[in-house]
């Protein structure tokens, strides 16, 4: 770092540069008793010295860490505020009506600025954590907006070309600041979904995510301070938030070279061997992530805590695998050493049991039910909802969801699924998609679960939500499998369900998730325009549902992209695969979205007539009363046969703009997301079990369990 450490700022910055370096070594503590003894009046050392409270404090959740940190943090602010350029009130009436000009900012004074911004954020985030009323929210809101305007100020004293940056020898340490915070925030910002964003945009905030990714990077090059700092943010935004939102925008060449460099650097550092891993896991290589996350928690390191985040990606990655029993081992490892959220890894845990479960009574159908397992799984439910908590006055939506679903347990006995389910709304079918053997591992679970099903017989509302979650997840597959015509007659089946058929708002997200999973779908077959108005009409048409704001970080992340690539096509194009004998199937597909409000929606009045494509809830109760799963046996799920493909051409018998209609559409009117006809497999019921089976294009045998918005003649 090229600086001068003759002036007591330069010395600080030195110092707090060797604290940085030494954390990023795995050494926490010997960073804070490093730090500790340096004066505590320069502002490089007290933020330091809040900065490393502050980890330690977000990483143990220890309450009497958090209020030392906050403490800490809030020394340092008072701190730095000192050091801030002082103004006269002529000065600060001058300033409303005539640009700030920073050639008169001492050196000192514009570090003062930033460290300001940093311990505000700081500060913020630890009044939300530490008190949970309404009053602690807005404050620490008000202080983010601080932040975020004294971080676009350094900004401007930056394009201005300050006379003192440029004779300064700190000024690669106030750059990478600026960039790490203006960067952070614009990408931050660019992730939210419209609605939120419209609002922040009203009170003065803005997010652009291209400029964010090109300030972490000149940050990233430079050799200052934050420099490191701007590199975790660049890899926590293409190997974190990009997958898990399912942006699919990674740069994997470029995160491996980022990378590189800084394993150089800090070979031993579990930071970096954890974000090793997981760029191994976002390409799908699944044993070697395991390998670099086992590197990561093998290395000694004084705050243990870190190493919770490579448990967290080890227990997926063990489900990824469908090794139920080793994932629900790191659950609970998670579950007794973490505070993060007990409640979630208490419910992680019963899950992947409940598969473990499911799977041994499949492939040992005659031996006796494990009676103390059952218990065991009961007793984690059931201290499921005792460690739920309030950050900043709200429950945590994840949580809700995993109280939600104990409730489920109690009224039905079982859950259907999962861990499979959660996999799917941490997104993690991404991670491994290129997994065949697994996906048809999968495929198998969801066929013994339709089993189960029938054979159940289970015509309450929870029964619809079983059925649903199935053919989801079976939609899902299909999708990785690259059946995608199957695929997209799968997720259609939930997609034009009404959310009043569910037994509750939280098992309202499947129509919604369905949607939207038909919409990433034609996005990944290169079908933008479509795939855009799938997004969009999902935004538009499904609201009030369970895990809500997590798909609509989601779909407005796809939906971003799509335009992106529409304004700048050459960038990130997709060539679709030549399928030139298959696409003679979807030649005559319209590019409407499936439209839920007509009538087959989620808010759609539902037409009750014969001719209705929806069945009233009575209706829905006789067909699976008198209908019975066939023998699947010599069924291969993965690969239906052609000749019992439904060609979606012939399929259909109305326009998305009339669902009662009788009359043969033409080509034009065609859509792939309607109720097929009486005359077509899907939709034929029989009253009595035929010696010879016939299937749907999903491989699904006819009579299997329907969904209350199918047709049943």
């Amino acid at each position: 770092m090229s600086m001068s450490t003759n002036s007591p700022l330069g010395e600080s910055i030195h110092n707090a540069n060797e604290a940085l370096s030494l954390c990023l070594s795995n050494k926490f503590n010997q960073a804070k008793d490093f730090i500790e003894p340096k004066n505590g009046d320069l502002m490089y050392h007290a933020i330091s010295k809040g900065t490393i409270s502050y980890l330690q404090a977000v990483l143990t959740y220890e309450p009497e860490l958090i209020a030392l940190a906050y403490e800490k943090v809030k020394d340092a602010s008072i701190l730095c505020d000192k050091y801030r350029k002082k103004y006269s009130w002529g000065e600060t009436i001058q300033s409303f009506v005539s640009k700030q000009s920073y050639n008169d900012f001492t050196e000192e004074e514009l570090h003062a600025e930033l460290c300001y911004a940093e311990c505000l954020l700081e500060w913020a985030l630890l009044t939300f954590i530490q008190d949970e009323n309404l009053m602690s929210f807005i404050k620490g809101g008000l202080k983010i907006k601080n932040a975020y305007g004294i971080y676009r100020n350094c900004m401007t004293a930056l394009e201005e070309k300050s006379k003192t940056l440029q004779l300064s020898h700190t000024r690669s340490d106030f750059e990478s600041g600026v960039y790490m915070g203006i960067g952070t925030f614009n990408l931050l910002l660019s992730l939210l979904p419209t609605r939120v964003l419209r609002l922040l945009e009203w009170v003065g905030f803005s997010g652009d995510k291209l400029q964010g990714l090109q300030w972490l990077d000149k940050g990233y090059h430079l050799d200052g301070l934050r420099s490191p700092m701007c590199t975790v943010s660049l890899l926590g935004y293409h190997i974190v938030a990009s997958p898990l939102l399912g942006i699919g925008d990674t740069d994997i060449p470029y995160v491996q070279v980022i990378l590189d460099v800084y394993l150089k650097k800090f070979p031993e550092s579990s930071i970096f061997l954890y974000f090793s891993g997981r760029l191994k896991q976002t390409q799908g290589l699944l044993d070697e992530a395991l390998h670099e996350y086992g590197k990561s928690v093998s290395g000694n390191i004084d705050w243990q805590q870190v190493h919770h985040i490579c448990y967290w990606e080890m227990m997926w990655c063990y489900s990824f695998k469908a090794d139920w029993k080793k994932a629900a081992e790191f659950a609970e490892k998670l579950s007794t050493e973490s505070k993060w959220s007990k409640s979630s890894y208490l419910y992680m845990q019963a899950a992947f049991l409940l598969m473990q479960q499911f799977e041994n009574e499949l492939n040992e159908p005659k031996a006796q039910k494990d009676t103390d397992f059952d218990e065991k799984i009961s007793n984690i439910l059931h201290d499921v909802a005792k460690h739920k908590q309030r950050i900043a006055g709200k429950s945590l939506p994840f949580e809700k969801f995993a109280c939600c679903r104990v409730e489920k347990y109690k009224a039905t006995g079982t859950l259907i699924l999962p861990a499979m389910e959660l996999i799917h709304i941490w997104n993690g079918f991404t991670m491994f998609s290129n997994h065949t053997k697994t996906l048809n591992h999968f495929m198998k679970l969801i066929k013994a679960a339709l089993q189960k099903l029938e054979k159940r017989n289970d015509t309450s509302k929870h029964g619809h939500d079983n059925i649903s979650l199935c053919y989801l997840l079976q939609g899902i597959c299909l999708r990785y499998l690259k059946q995608s015509r199957e695929a997209e007659e799968s997720l259609a089946r939930v997609a034009k369900c009404s959310a009043s058929q569910y037994s509750s708002k939280m098992d309202s997200y499947f129509p919604a998730w369905a949607s939207a999973e038909i919409g990433f779908m034609y996005k990944e077959l290169g079908e933008d325009e479509k795939a855009l108005k799938q997004l969009q009409h999902t935004l538009k048409n499904y609201s009030k549902y369970g895990l809500e704001s997590r798909l609509h970080f989601k779909v407005h992340s796809g939906i971003e992209v799509l335009k992106d690539k529409k304004k700048n096509p050459r960038k990130n194009h997709v060539t679709p695969t030549d399928q030139s004998d298959e696409d003679e199937e979807f030649a005559d597909i319209s590019d409407e979205p499936f439209d839920g409000s007509n009538g087959v929606g989620p808010y759609g009045n539902s037409d009750t007539s014969e001719s209705s494509s929806l069945k009233s809830a009575s209706s829905v109760n006789a067909n699976l009363s008198n209908n019975k799963l066939t023998d699947l046996k010599n069924l291969d799920l993965n690969k239906p046969s052609k000749k019992n493909s439904i060609p979606l051409k012939s399929s259909m018998t109305s326009s998305p703009r009339d669902v009662t209609s009788t009359s043969t559409p033409s080509s034009n009117d065609v859509t792939p997301f309607h109720t097929p006809p009486s005359s077509s497999p899907v939709s034929e019921a029989s009253s009595s079990i035929s010696p010879k089976h016939s299937y749907n294009a999903l491989g699904t045998p006819k009579d299997s369990p329907r969904l209350s918005c199918e047709t049943s003649i």
